[in-house]
């Protein structure tokens, strides 16, 4: 066994000694006066402030019931997601990703979850060939793939195979279907493609690795934004799991000590209820007032010398990423919910948001149920997986690149569980039996031990 009674001993052990440690740590200042007295503190990299509140900054809470029993705010709504392949590296150099968009909507409109759009993203070292296609349908219509050559990334291949096929096929299939949609756009992760931006604001010498950036995702995002504006639809994203660290590094530059190691454990140290006899209370929701983000790939937006090679329809401002955030006591989950300024500088359209996007978490105990519908349309299967890495591989006469971890931790065959399963159970039962026949004083009796194993392969 890996760790028996002396190892488990030793690692209670370290847990009280860091426990000890933790213990004489004293944070320099909460998040609640972070966020009710200090928010100046907060400057990106570039000077600028990177979290500013829309009016003025709150901490509010809603019954769970209450709020779930509520009346929509709008009475359809559509949200989009997308299903993704993994990057597969092959032995001939290429490297492919794959992805699948599709768009729910609440009432259901069969028709729309029908369509679909495809994209396959292709990155490879040989520039004498060009993989890139144009859109082609399938289904009588109803969907549509292309083929998309990513540009040039050494050491960053698959990230951008990756993030690249998302991208365009989620934001495509969106502007495809724009005109079904009718009051409300709920997005499954951020309104922008941030992966593909700068990672910080940008400075003059930054301006060339700009433009190297891929660029068609971005202008689709922004022509998105500025189409459902024009028609007074808001556009909202949903992100589930949000990772950065922007307001933190900021504090850290600050000179402010919190403790909090993300930007979601602030807002959920911000957020999270006083616990009732020691457990989590079952019946609010806590939610925090609407900011304004200027930094990291957000504030790219809109920073000054920005150079996103596109036209801007709209003002500067109304593309900057503005949201709230929603903490489950529940769950002990906290959600962000962004929203462009063009939607957000609106205070009624700001609450209806909120209160739309509040009663489908306190109904679904989790994501609004169109964002899981979208999902639940999207989603590859493992076994669709496997079939289009094992089709493809076949196509290109090579076989996939595989890593050591892929070898010990994939198992490409269902013969290796069994197998394994078959030596490790002969291994136990010859271990028993011996034991057995020590005991009962038949030294002989570990002769036989396989005769007394079934052979269940």
């Amino acid at each position: 066994m890996a760790f028996d009674p002396a190892h488990m001993e030793q690692v209670r052990e370290i847990s009280a000694q860091i426990a000890r440690t933790a213990g004489r740590l004293r944070p320099t200042i909460t998040a609640g006066e972070v966020l009710d007295n200090h928010l100046e503190l907060l400057h990106g990299s570039d000077g600028r402030i990177c979290l500013e509140s829309i009016g003025e900054p709150t901490r509010l809470k809603v019954a769970t019931e209450e709020v779930g029993l509520a009346a929509p705010e709008f009475p359809t709504v559509n949200a989009v997601d997308s299903g993704t392949v993994d990057p597969i590296q092959f032995k001939n150099g290429l490297v492919v990703s794959f992805s699948h968009a599709a768009m729910a909507a609440t009432p259901t409109d069969i028709n729309l979850h029908r369509s679909r759009t495809m994209i396959a993203t292709v990155h490879t070292a040989n520039r004498t060939v060009d993989y890139t296609t144009d859109w082609r349908v399938f289904d009588d219509g109803h969907s549509r793939w292309r083929i998309v050559q990513t540009p040039r990334a050494p050491g960053a291949a698959a990230e951008l195979a990756h993030e690249l096929a998302l991208s365009l096929a989620e934001i495509g299939h969106t502007l495809e279907h724009a005109s079904t949609i009718d009051d409300l756009l709920i997005q499954d992760g951020p309104i922008y493609p941030r992966h593909l931006l700068p990672q910080e604001s940008p400075t003059p010498g930054d301006s060339a690795r700009a433009r190297r950036l891929p660029r068609q995702a971005m202008r689709d995002a922004v022509r998105l934004v500025e189409q459902l504006a024009r028609r007074n639809i808001p556009v909202v994203g949903f992100v589930k799991n949000p990772e950065s660290r922007r307001i933190v590094r900021a504090l850290e530059a600050a000179g402010v000590t919190g403790g909090w190691q993300t930007d979601a454990g602030f807002f959920t140290d911000l957020l999270a209820p006083d616990p009732q006899r020691g457990r989590r209370p079952t019946d609010i929701l806590t939610f925090s007032s609407w900011f304004r983000i200027r930094a990291g790939p957000d504030g790219t937006m809109t920073a000054p010398g920005t150079n996103l090679d596109m036209e801007r329809r709209l003002a500067l401002s109304d593309y900057e990423v503005t949201f709230f955030v929603i903490y489950d006591p529940r769950m002990d989950l906290l959600y962000r919910v962004e929203a462009p300024y063009c939607v957000s500088k609106d205070p009624v359209l700001r609450e209806r948001i909120q209160l739309q996007v509040l009663r489908s978490v306190a109904k679904q105990c989790g994501p609004p149920g169109v964002v899981g519908k979208a999902d639940s349309l999207a989603r590859i299967s493992n076994a669709v997986r496997d079939d289009l890495t094992q089709r493809l591989a076949r196509q290109f006469d090579t076989s996939v690149l595989r890593s050591y971890d892929e070898a010990r931790w994939g198992w490409p065959r269902i013969d290796c569980f069994r197998e394994l399963w078959y030596y490790n159970r002969v291994c136990l039962l010859e271990t028993l039996h011996a034991v057995e026949a020590s005991t009962s004083g038949d030294p002989e009796g570990e002769a036989d031990t396989y005769s007394r194993i079934p052979d269940e392969r």
